[in-house]
């Protein structure tokens, strides 16, 4: 029993040194996330991350954490929990990132999981014959019925609603129908360039990202604006515009003639009459 501990401590120590030794070579160190991965997906990003120059070294945790240590990342190292892997890429850790989002695919829903959004079955064909499978659609609640000698579903369904368990019958309903509701890809956990730590809150911030984002908060903030009735000069011509509007429905509820009243009440009044003579 001493020999097999002495042995794995050996081996331990063997694949830190040479792993630190790898990682001399290339100016970007990251480590990335594979629980729940499925290994298909892993392969594919290994694949790709090999081809582009990097190296993927799936090890224990123990072991990552070691050789973290040795390239003065022990805070990152210890912070981990998750299953991991080394990544050691001529890339930036910008373009590493990009390269695990272009690497995500669809994957199918499982039993037990929570959704994270309404998953809807759209209307339509289904190409399936009649047959189990009919009964099989019912069951999950899915309003059905044969058209043109396949099933079809009738309406779009939401089948699983957002923050519900999905259940054995929703996950084979899906895979039975072609339906793959979530994406799966390598996570990025840090990047280290030799100066500076880049998580994936940070590197998120791309061209587009930021200036979606701060579209996005411009809008939240001429609304807030309007709403709080503090005029700027993005907002004084839409508040001005609401003013008018209030006051002319305010006129025309107070029957107050004035000139912009005016044509409303006159129309109002045809209304009105054509109603009676009815």
């Amino acid at each position: 029993m001493i020999m097999k501990e002495r042995k794995a401590i050996v081996e331990k120590k063997r694949m830190v040194e040479e792993l630190t030794n790898v990682g001399q070579n290339y100016d970007v160190w990251a480590v990335i996330k594979l629980r729940n991965l499925p290994d298909f997906i892993l392969q594919a990003t290994r694949k790709r991350l090999k081809e582009m120059g990097s190296y993927v070294k799936v090890a224990k945790l123990a072991v990552i954490k070691r050789v973290l240590k040795n390239k003065g990342l022990e805070k990152e190292g210890e912070a981990l929990k998750d299953p991991s892997a080394l990544v050691f890429t001529p890339l930036s850790p910008l373009q590493l990132y990009n390269v695990l989002r272009e690497e995500r695919q669809p994957v199918a829903a499982k039993p037990g999981q929570i959704a994270p959004f309404d998953i809807v079955v759209p209307a339509g064909k289904t190409g399936i014959p009649p047959g189990p499978a009919l009964t099989e659609l019912k069951q999950a609640g899915l309003p059905v019925q044969i058209k043109e000698g396949s099933i079809a579903i009738t309406k779009d369904h939401v089948l699983v609603k957002e923050g519900e368990v999905i259940e054995d019958k929703h996950a084979k309903v899906l895979q039975k129908l072609g339906i793959l509701p979530f994406e799966a890809g390598v996570e990025l956990v840090f990047a280290y360039d030799g100066q500076y730590v880049y998580t994936p809150d940070v590197l998120v911030w791309t061209p587009d990202y930021t200036k979606e984002k701060m579209a996005e908060e411009f809008s939240k903030a001429l609304n807030l604006s309007v709403n709080a009735s503090y005029p700027l000069p993005q907002t004084i011509g839409i508040m001005l515009a609401g003013a008018i509007t209030r006051a002319k429905n305010l006129a025309v509820n107070a029957n107050a003639i004035t000139a912009e009243s005016l044509p409303l009440l006159l129309a109002l009044a045809v209304k009105q009459a054509e109603a009676i003579q009815q």
